[in-house]
């Protein structure tokens, strides 16, 4: 179930980028080109935390907190969620849970 969550997610996003390319920002440039310096720049840096930083990390988890900064700093309702977050989600709002109810604290 998963791996069909990783694809539609991915597909979505490449969805959100086909939409995206026949539109132009205020000067005119169309968006992915707008966005290729400053694309260039987090391919650069992630290539260099890969290659430099002291504890062994992977893209997955680059991108994903990355994409947590990007949907923090928008407003104090948007986030990103990781699939085990959003099945935790899933649950606590549709009320489906497994257990009998138990605290203990």
């Amino acid at each position: 179930m998963r791996p069909l969550r990783a694809l539609l997610l991915l597909g979505l996003v490449a969805a959100a980028l086909l939409a995206g390319l026949g539109r132009k920002n205020a000067e005119g440039v169309s968006a992915p080109q707008a966005f290729e310096p400053d694309l260039q720049i987090f391919k650069t840096a992630i290539d260099v935390i890969e290659r430099h930083y002291v504890d062994p990390v992977t893209p997955t988890d680059l991108v994903r907190g990355a994409l947590k900064g990007i949907l923090g700093s928008l407003d104090p309702y948007s986030q990103f969620l990781d699939p085990r977050a959003h099945e935790d989600i899933k649950t606590e709002t549709e009320g489906r849970f497994g257990g009998i109810g138990v605290e203990v604290t």
